[in-house]
């Protein structure tokens, strides 16, 4: 049988008690879902000022969308060799591959605290995962091979991050939840991840991309101002958790994520 385990970096969750809490915040989706009416975005491709969202729009299905999201974005992004900082692997829906078996992931668990009335869950019917996957080290894993992880790369990557999910928020149907598992250190497993939701950023999509991040690419770290940096620190700083997986009774897998104060 598929065992799914969490990674052992970060602070260790109780391993009953969250599973249990979990458990009890998935019966409850399931129990108390509603069905809701989706109210398509008027005006797509163009912002409320009647300006292009965008220079560039992904065009198709959804899943060529979200294709055409992670090459064209994921090219802009580059390390200082000029080789492309990671590759960017879409997923609908978000799935984890523990071993040799792809196992979809049913439902993401949001644990703000050790509280049972803290953890929200959400299904991923309508949710776009982006592996964030480095090349080049030995030790593999989705690390990235070249040059050091620094705080510089990580706001780097997290910028990146952002632009994909505008992007799948703004061109793709009916998404309403972007995860993006962030690369770890050399010799490490991936421990983090943004999880952006579409309600949390009416005013970005209503704004042209340019509006809320600024610069040219191709985007490296040795041309990221400080206060670009900075600006993109203050935006997904609430989004960035720690994940694990957890799995569920019929054998999906719940990704799990705790705020990185937890």
């Amino acid at each position: 049988p598929l065992v799914i385990t969490a990674p052992t970096h970060g602070r260790p969750v109780e391993p009953h008690g969250l599973r249990f809490r979990v458990a009890y915040a998935l019966l409850a989706v399931v129990l108390g879902a509603a069905v809701g009416a989706f109210i398509v975005l008027m005006g797509r491709g163009s912002s409320s000022s009647g300006v292009a969202w965008s220079s560039w729009k992904p065009e198709g299905s959804d899943f060529v969308k979200t294709r055409d999201i992670a090459s064209v974005v994921g090219g802009q992004y580059r390390l200082a060799s000029g080789q492309q900082l990671v590759a960017v692997i879409p997923r609908i829906p978000p799935a984890v591959e523990p071993s040799t078996q792809e196992t979809p992931i049913s439902h993401i668990a949001l644990a703000q605290s050790q509280a049972p009335e803290d953890i929200e869950v959400f299904s991923t019917d309508n949710s776009v995962e982006y592996v964030l996957c480095g090349i080049g080290s030995a030790s593999g894993r989705c690390a990235i091979g070249e040059g050091k992880a620094t705080v510089q790369r990580a706001r780097l990557l997290h910028r990146e991050s952002l632009e994909l999910a505008l992007y799948t928020f703004k061109y793709v149907d009916g998404v309403d939840s972007v995860v993006a598992l962030q690369p770890p250190k050399v010799g490490s497993n991936p421990t983090y991840a943004l999880f952006f939701r579409k309600d949390d950023f009416e005013e970005e999509l209503d704004h042209p991309l340019k509006q809320t991040l600024e610069g040219a690419s191709p985007f490296t770290t040795g041309d990221f101002p400080v206060a670009q940096q900075a600006r993109v620190s203050q935006i997904v700083s609430p989004f960035l958790f720690r994940f694990s997986y957890q799995q569920a009774a019929d054998l999906s897998a719940v990704l799990v994520l705790t705020p990185l104060a937890a």
